[in-house]
């Protein structure tokens, strides 16, 4: 066996120009892949931009909400006791969700504690089941109109598709579970 053997050595210049031309290609492959990034964020935000100008544009369609009140209307729940305030503002909320395309799922009314007698609001607890335009409605309703309402919770989860269909269409708004707890006042018996 030759220990001295000489070990031939490729050309330097064909290596270094393989090296060159193999750092252009990994340097063009890594800028391509930026590229495609950069293209792939600009397609997600014109498609959300879509999306919205397709929520707006069904909003225009919807029905215009009722003007407000005229500011002396009456903004105390009618009736003259507890019972008859806590029914008057279930039915006002259940007929705003219900008018705005929403489905009821449970309505409560609290109690109030022994201590609350003398306070004169009627709450009520609603959990139902809308999309974003309906929410919107609901709770423009409750701002602007009359009686006067407070929201004092309100918890917004969004629904599971529940097939691929749902999961697959961008064009419709999303499911929603709505829990909302609502305050009115009632101006009682006259003493």
């Amino acid at each position: 066996m030759k220990w001295n053997a000489e070990i031939k050595l490729p050309n330097s210049r064909a290596a270094g120009a393989t090296a060159i031309l193999l750092s252009f290609v990994v340097v063009a492959a890594v800028g391509l892949y930026i590229v495609k990034g950069m293209v792939d964020a600009q397609y997600a935000e014109l498609e959300a931009k879509n999306t919205q100008i397709e929520a707006m544009q069904r909003r225009l369609k919807m029905p215009v909400a009722a003007p407000a009140a005229a500011s002396g209307a009456n903004v105390f729940l009618e009736g003259a006791n507890y019972a008859l305030a806590a029914n008057s503002l279930q039915q006002h909320i259940v007929q705003m969700v219900e008018q705005s395309g929403g489905k009821i799922v449970s309505v409560s009314i609290e109690t109030p504690a022994a201590t609350e007698q003398t306070s004169r609001r009627a709450i009520v607890q609603v959990r139902s089941e809308l999309d974003n335009d309906a929410l919107q409605n609901v709770l423009y309703g409750l701002e602007a109109g009359r009686p006067l309402v407070l929201v004092d919770s309100l918890n917004v989860h969004r629904m599971a598709a529940q097939n691929d269909n749902e999961k697959n269409d961008t064009k419709r708004s999303p499911r929603l579970t709505v829990e909302l707890r609502v305050i009115g006042f009632y101006r009682g018996t006259k003493s």
